[in-house]
């Protein structure tokens, strides 16, 4: 199995298109990795304000106030982790695909 391919077509040097088949699985784990990680710190985040600032201080406006920003936050939260996995989808169909290319011109040489 090949670590990385150049595909070249048209005779000219410069148009050719080099894959890396390690290196594109290592960031679509990576970019998985990020989703976990962020959601780790959010609410160790939450967890460590709670615990400094005490369940007894957040009442009435404070406490609306917090959970409405907070919702803002969760929200976006959520949307930059389904576009990182949306990402990291790509990211696989476009290694399996480049794979896919590499098995099908090796078997155009070899007969």
């Amino acid at each position: 199995m090949s670590q990385s391919t150049d595909y070249t077509g048209g005779g000219f040097a410069a148009d050719y298109t080099k894959v890396n088949f390690v290196q594109m699985e290592r960031v679509q784990g990576e970019l998985l990795q990020v989703v976990t990680a962020m959601d780790t710190v959010t609410d160790n985040l939450i967890t460590q304000l709670r615990a400094t600032l005490g369940e007894a201080s957040w009442s009435g406006g404070a406490s609306e106030f917090f959970e409405q920003h907070r919702a803002k936050w969760d929200q976006a939260e959520q949307e930059m982790g389904r576009q990182l996995q949306e990402a990291a989808k790509a990211l696989g169909v476009a290694t399996e695909n480049y794979r896919a290319a590499e098995q099908r011109n090796k078997a155009i040489w070899a007969g």
